[in-house]
This record gives structure tokens, C-alpha cells and sequence, in this order.
């Protein structure tokens, strides 16, 4: 398997981690606690200087994590922040 790592950045208003908080509780998780996303490795947010989310997936493949968003992950995305970037760096 190749792992991957998804580098994502948002910018906006609702880009708080208050809103990260309750992204992740509709995503079926609690925050703090294990990603819902189940072909996920590892995963960390925090705030960025000048306002926004800096977000980092570690996954075991690129295809897992695009399902994951097609599946669930695009739902919350539409009622969130302005998402401004998406970088994959392979394993």
C-alpha cells in the first residue's frame, strides 16, 4: 500500500476550530478522539496564524481518502469554511 499525506488549508470566517470541532461529531466522531475516517492513520488540526485550519490526513491510500470525502467528507465541507488548498505528498 502507498501511504499518503492530505495537507489541507482553509480560510473564512467559519474556519475556527470550534467548527473543526463539530465537523468532526457530524462526521460521527468526537473530537479529541480517533478520526472517523477508517483507512486513516493519523490526523491533527490547529489554527493558523492570521485566521484559518491547517489540517494534515496521513492515510494508506489516495483512493481511501477519496471515497471517504465522495462518501462523507463533502457533506460537511459545503456548510464549512472556504477551502483554499489541498496538497498529497505520497509516502
Amino acid at each position: 500500500m502507498d501511504i499518503i499525506a492530505i495537507d489541507s488549508t482553509f480560510h473564512g470566517a467559519n474556519a475556527t476550530l470550534e467548527r473543526y470541532d463539530e465537523a468532526i461529531r457530524l462526521l460521527g466522531g468526537a473530537p479529541g478522539g480517533p478520526f472517523p475516517d477508517p483507512g486513516s492513520l493519523f490526523h491533527w488540526a490547529a489554527a493558523i496564524q492570521g485566521g484559518g485550519l491547517r489540517i494534515m490526513n496521513v492515510v494508506w491510500t489516495r483512493e481511501q481518502w477519496e471515497v471517504f470525502t465522495r462518501d462523507k467528507l463533502i457533506r460537511v465541507r459545503s456548510s464549512g469554511p472556504t477551502h483554499s488548498r489541498e496538497r498529497f505528498h505520497p509516502g
